[in-house]
C-alpha cells in the first residue's frame, strides 16, 4: 500500500495543556491550543487556543510552580487573561471535532505527553457533555519516536534535538510554551517522523492559519 493511500484523511489532533499541576482532581488547566494536521499534505486543517478559568478551590502545585511557572512568569500571565468557562470551551471543542469530522476525516489525538494532555481534554469535555468525541485512544508522539529509533522514551528527546534543522522539525515553529505555538510544533514533529518511518521525503509545513487564534477556534479554507 502506497503512503498516500495507509494516510488517506488521516489527521491528528495534536493538543498542548497547560496547568497548574498534575492532578485534574486537585489542580486545574488554565489553557490549551490545539492543531489538526493532515499527514499527507501536511496542511492545517484547524486549531483552537482558549485560556481557561481556573476550577475554584483548587491551587497551584508548589512543585509546578517552583520548577517551572515561576520562570515562565510572562507567559504564564498572558494565559490568564481574558478566560472562558471551562463549559464553553468544552461546548467550542466538540464543535471543532465536529467540523473536522464533517470533511472526512480519520482524526487521532495526539500529543508529545499524552498521559498528561489527554486526561485534561477528557476531563473538559465530560465534565459537560456525554461522551468524548476524540474517542479512547492517543499517539504519544515521543513513544512514537522512540519505538522509530530504538531508544528509551525519556531520552529519545537527545536524538530528536540533534535531528532538528535537518531531518526533523526544520519548519522552526517557535516552542514556548503558548499552546497554540507548542501543539503546532509537535504536529509538525509528528508529521516529520511519520514521514522518517515510511520512507518519505520530509515536506514543509503546508497551508497554516492566516492568524493565531485565542478564544476561538478556527478552520482554515481550501480552494
Amino acid at each position: 500500500m502506497s503512503f498516500e493511500d495507509k494516510y488517506k484523511n488521516v489527521v491528528y489532533i495534536v493538543i498542548d495543556v497547560e496547568s497548574n499541576g498534575s492532578s485534574v482532581k486537585k489542580n486545574s488547566m488554565f489553557a490549551l491550543g490545539c492543531v489538526a494536521i493532515e499527514v499527507t499534505t501536511k496542511n492545517v486543517l484547524g486549531g483552537f487556543a482558549y485560556n481557561v478559568a481556573e476550577v475554584p478551590g483548587t491551587e497551584m502545585e508548589t512543585k509546578c510552580w517552583d520548577e517551572f511557572w515561576s520562570k515562565e512568569k510572562l507567559m504564564y500571565d498572558e494565559l490568564h487573561k481574558d478566560q472562558m468557562d471551562e463549559k464553553e470551551v468544552s461546548t467550542q471543542i466538540v464543535q471543532f471535532v465536529q467540523k473536522i469530522k464533517d470533511m472526512g476525516k480519520n482524526i487521532l489525538f495526539a500529543s508529545d505527553c499524552s498521559v498528561y494532555d489527554w486526561k485534561w481534554v477528557d476531563a473538559c469535555i465530560l465534565n459537560h457533555n456525554s461522551t468524548n468525541p476524540l474517542g479512547y485512544t492517543a499517539m504519544d508522539i515521543y513513544s512514537y519516536a522512540a519505538g522509530m529509533f530504538k531508544e528509551p522514551r525519556h531520552s529519545v528527546w537527545k536524538t530528536i534535538k540533534n535531528l532538528k534543522g535537518t531531518t526533523l522539525q526544520f519548519d522552526d515553529v517557535n516552542h514556548d510554551h503558548n499552546p497554540y505555538n507548542d501543539a503546532l510544533s509537535e504536529a509538525c514533529l509528528l508529521v516529520d517522523l511519520i514521514r522518517l518511518n515510511e520512507s518519505q521525503p520530509i515536506m514543509r509545513l503546508g497551508k497554516v492559519l492566516d492568524r493565531k487564534p485565542h478564544n476561538e477556534f478556527i478552520i482554515n479554507k481550501f480552494d
